[in-house]
């Protein structure tokens, strides 16, 4: 397609609509999801009301994009390993104070921009990623069945022989974290998916892992719940797995991936939004690395 249809000013914040279903309320998001895309865009200047700056996308797709899923890539709060005050390393750590009050801020502000009818939340088996979804899976008021723990998502290296993970039975029934249904766990349940066969993970099994959860996104992820049609999916996980599946997602593959060679920022609860195609099994980029909801609370990004 075409280059745009109107001058980008990167100073001016007022809605875009491309043709490929992406809603935009900044000029600098938009350029940098055509610069990705290669598709054109119309401004509109009469639009009423403003797309709140954590999110660009509208869930609201046309009909020609029926087959599209809005995904929202999230990181987790601060964990308790990276703050000041903790001294050693806790395996699978929940997440530091600071962490409860970017999470907190997560909640408040994303939750009081989707809709928990179309809404389908997917979070890791990490208790970091668990407790960063419990705010917003409360703002929302999601039941079990639109909030899946899925085995696949933890974090590279966050598993290994000594700590296979947490069986899905304890995830779903631990009082502490947010209330929800396990999916693709390992060991009929026992663990999470694991695939390190024997030794800590390294690239090659990551990107395995990666695949087999974009194919699940693919074919496997609930595109209704009950009536209601999934538009929105929002992912809380980690910054090397979301590095992983992003390139996949966006090149076709990540063989070339390592963990030391990321291309996509992720602060601690930053949003990257992305426009799923069923139909090509690729995605679109929006904003990405969005932490306007920690500056707007006056909470500490890190994670930078």
């Amino acid at each position: 397609m075409g280059a745009p249809t109107a001058t980008l000013d990167s100073t001016i914040d007022v809605p875009f609509e491309c043709s490929c279903g992406f809603s935009c309320g900044t000029a600098l998001a938009l350029k940098s999801h055509l610069r990705r895309g290669q598709l054109s865009a119309v401004k509109h200047l009469a639009v009423a009301g403003r797309v709140s700056p954590i999110l660009a996308m509208s869930a609201d797709l046309p009909a020609s994009a029926a087959g599209r899923v809005r995904l929202l890539f999230i990181r987790h709060g601060e964990s308790a390993n990276k703050s000041m005050a903790s001294q050693t390393h806790v395996e699978d750590a929940p997440l530091s104070p600071l962490g409860h009050k970017q999470a907190q801020a997560l909640g408040a502000v994303l939750g009081a921009q989707l809709d928990p009818d179309q809404t389908l939340l997917v979070v890791s088996p990490m208790r970091r990623a668990l407790l960063t979804a419990a705010p917003l899976v409360a703002k929302l008021d999601l039941p079990p069945d639109r909030v899946i723990c899925h085995g696949e998502l933890w974090e590279w290296r966050g598993a290994h022989p000594s700590y296979p993970g947490r069986s899905a039975v304890a995830t779903e029934s631990d009082p502490q974290m947010p209330r929800v249904r396990c999916e693709c766990f390992g060991e009929g349940g026992k663990t999470w998916c694991f695939h390190g066969h024997g030794h800590l993970e390294n690239e090659a099994d990551t990107r395995r892992r990666a695949h087999s959860f974009r194919r699940w996104l693919h074919n496997g992820m609930p595109r209704h719940v009950g009536d209601s049609p999934v538009r929105t999916v929002a992912i809380v996980g980690h910054l090397h797995f979301f590095d992983l599946l992003l390139q996949i997602l966006m090149k076709g593959t990540a063989e070339d991936w390592y963990a030391s060679l990321r291309e996509y920022a992720f602060c601690n609860t930053a949003v990257t939004e992305a426009m799923y195609d069923f139909s090509t099994g690729c995605a679109i980029l929006g904003l990405e690395n969005s932490v306007a909801h920690l500056k707007d609370h006056g909470v500490a990004v890190t994670g930078i």
